[in-house]
């Protein structure tokens, strides 16, 4: 199914379908999350972007939605997703 479809079958949606979707995009943000967790490790180099800036730096800490990242600019709680390996 491509994008398209999709978004013109969830304009077509009453209000009870339309949560289900949303909590299936949830769980599934959550699968995603959880697998890019696993593959991170305290001490890998990795980057990501922020406030229209890109920054590198290393895991400090994995916590269980967020992932601590010490760069030269401070420390940030970063979503697994968004990180990058360096």
């Amino acid at each position: 199914m491509q994008m398209n479809e999709v978004l013109a079958a969830i304009a077509t949606m009453n209000l009870e379908e339309t949560q289900e979707v949303y909590e299936a995009l949830k769980a599934r943000r959550e699968r995603i999350r959880v697998m890019q967790a696993r593959v991170l490790r305290i001490g890998q180099n990795v980057r990501f972007q922020a406030r229209g800036a890109e920054y590198v730096g290393y895991i400090q800490k994995i916590n269980q939605k967020t992932v601590t990242v010490k760069t030269n600019t401070g420390v940030w709680r970063v979503s697994p997703e968004l990180l990058e390996a360096v």
